[in-house]
């Protein structure tokens, strides 16, 4: 269930740039170059939805769920 949430251009913009780590994800079970950075930049982006929002970082489940809720959140602005 994702709830319209109005992004700006720059917040599509991320989301759009590292689409392909969620293709990946989706097609192969893997992450690939998934780094720190480009986490952190989809975290900020989710942030807007839901301030505060944090999850664990060395367990690798846990960074492939939040890269399935990032995208499914907002897959409806995004035409997935």
């Amino acid at each position: 269930m994702s709830k319209l949430v109005e992004l700006d251009a720059t917040s599509l913009a991320v989301l759009s740039k590292h689409k392909h780590y969620y293709d990946l994800f989706n097609k192969t079970g893997e992450l690939v170059n998934f780094t720190h950075e480009v986490q952190n930049e989809l975290l900020a982006v989710y942030q807007k939805v839901a301030p505060g929002y944090t999850y664990n970082r060395g367990c690798g489940a846990c960074v492939g769920a939040f890269l399935f809720l990032v995208y499914n959140t907002f897959k409806d602005q995004l035409a997935l």
